[in-house]
């Protein structure tokens, strides 16, 4: 069971939810840092790292407003057993992981003094291991929580020492994700069998140690969904887990939606559009196929797991849900490896903004092999993701994310393979579901939809069952995304096939 911070907001909630569900299953609890928590240490990191502290004390003054606020949720959580001595306790417990970790950012400190330009390295270590903070916090807590009000057996589980620093294996991680998600699925292993062994419910944040390049650019602010995917796959592979484990998302949205409520929901307000019943507009899916998600994985507004969760999970046969903390009786989306062959056609609208497209033109890509080969390698060695390619005999067009690293490199060897055009600011707008290939006509459909909300398409892609992308201008994006939502889902266009 994963929930995030705002589902950890509500604390008591979150402990009955795991109560109720530890005494139907063995359970395993995976939590976010509370809401707001990981943005404000976000900001003492960069402070530090533009300016070094000079001491513990200043380390702690930095922290003061943040402690207050997670000191403050400690002391209700616990205040109301009556029991002073876990209260001390666990303020204790979090002051010293936070004295551990000023000496070590001062050690930090120390190992970079030399470099005349900030060694980028120590603003990765920096962040990475101010984030955690929010989660080791948020983990006792609950675990102390279901202890003293839920009177479950709960032991708080640390996983920030799972990479160290010094690692022999990581220039091997930074070339293979796959080794380095088997070597954490082992080490997770570990630290799990004799906590479920003795049936306790084991309680652990999201932050696995130092992850080679930043957990945050390896993985991105959404680790806590791969963390809960590692420990899906870990748990499976206890012997007497290895048949029936289930992943859980815990958000405060009834589940997987048709396209992002924010866009196309008249009225909506997160405050108020908390239960399936409260969404008129939006379609609620109660199935997904693993591909659906996957698709939807790497889109704004729209993920159902982490990308790299997705990557962890596939493969493994686990079955995964994503489910309303505040409305838990409700059944929301369960996500497996069948296909959903009841429901052929388009099922979701969603779309990725912040993108830039790379045009390479060259006629001697003409019954030329290797050109497209030598586009791609070149942003493979530059560690670029490619979201969107499309294709002729003499052009390659493909989109990576507007933040990507290393883009003036990647135009510089672009440009020795052909003439290239850069399209910045703009936008993929993606049409999902299944078994396209049955609907005849339908991309023709689809363009005639944008056309007429006056929406110019730059090139689109795909793959003949599952998914349909537009590539349009940015400031289009939100426009498109309701315009197709509006004519497919309200009865005007036939969008499956037949």
């Amino acid at each position: 069971m994963k929930f995030g911070g705002t589902s950890m907001d509500n604390l008591p909630q979150v402990a009955s939810l795991i109560e109720k569900q530890s005494k139907q299953t063995d359970t395993v609890a995976v939590v976010s840092a509370f809401s707001g928590i990981t943005n404000k240490l976000l900001t003492v990191a960069t402070s530090i790292v533009e300016k070094p502290i000079k001491d513990k004390g200043k380390f702690f003054a930095l922290l003061e407003d943040i402690l207050q606020d997670n000191f403050t949720k400690i002391e209700m959580a616990i205040h109301s057993t009556q029991n002073s001595p876990a209260l001390t306790d666990t303020k204790a417990q979090v002051l010293f992981m936070i004295k551990k970790l000023a000496e070590e950012i001062l050690e930090l400190q120390s190992l970079f003094a030399n470099e005349k330009i900030k060694n980028k390295q120590f603003s990765v270590l920096v962040h990475d291991r101010i984030v955690g903070i929010g989660e080791f916090i948020s983990s006792l807590l609950l675990a102390r929580v279901l202890k003293l009000r839920c009177y479950v057996s709960a032991q708080h589980v640390d996983l920030s020492d799972l990479i160290s620093r010094d690692s022999r294996k990581r220039e091997d991680y930074l070339t293979s994700k796959e080794f380095l998600y088997g070597d954490l699925v082992h080490d997770i292993r570990k630290k799990l069998r004799h906590v479920l062994i003795d049936k306790q419910v084991p309680v652990l944040g999201g932050y696995i140690g130092h992850i080679p390049g930043g957990i945050l650019q390896t993985i991105d602010r959404g680790y806590t969904d791969s963390t809960a995917a590692l420990i899906s796959v870990a748990v499976r592979s206890l012997g007497d887990h290895s048949k029936d484990v289930r992943l859980q998302i815990w958000k405060e949205v009834p589940g997987l939606m048709s396209a992002d409520p924010r866009l196309v929901e008249p009225n909506y307000d997160s405050k108020t559009h908390t239960k399936a019943a409260d969404f008129r507009v939006v379609k609620l899916r109660s199935r997904v196929s693993f591909a659906e998600a996957a698709e939807l994985s790497v889109l704004g507004g729209m993920k159902a797991i982490n990308p790299n969760g997705i990557h962890v999970l596939d493969g493994h046969g686990i079955t995964f849900e994503v489910r309303n903390t505040f409305e838990p009786e409700h059944p929301g989306t369960v996500i497996s490896h069948e296909d959903i062959v009841e429901e052929n056609g388009i099922r979701f609208i969603s779309g990725k903004k912040d993108q830039i497209i790379y045009r390479v033109r060259s006629n001697k890509m003409v019954n030329q092999s290797g050109v497209a080969g030598n586009i791609f390698r070149l942003c493979s060695e530059l560690k670029i993701d490619v979201d969107a390619i499309t294709t002729s005999a003499t052009t390659v067009a493909f989109s990576v994310d507007g933040k990507a690293s290393h883009r003036e490199k990647l135009e510089e060897g672009l440009k020795k393979i052909g003439n290239v055009k850069v399209y910045p600011k703009m936008a993929l707008v993606c049409c999902i579901g299944n078994n396209f290939s049955q609907s005849v006509g339908l991309l023709s459909r689809l363009s005639g939809i944008l056309s007429q909300a006056a929406i110019n398409i730059e090139f689109d892609c795909g793959d003949a069952d599952n998914n349909i992308t537009f590539i349009i201008e940015e400031k289009d994006c939100d426009q498109a995304i309701k315009a197709l939502h509006e004519a497919l889902f309200s009865g005007n266009v036939q969008n499956s096939g037949g």
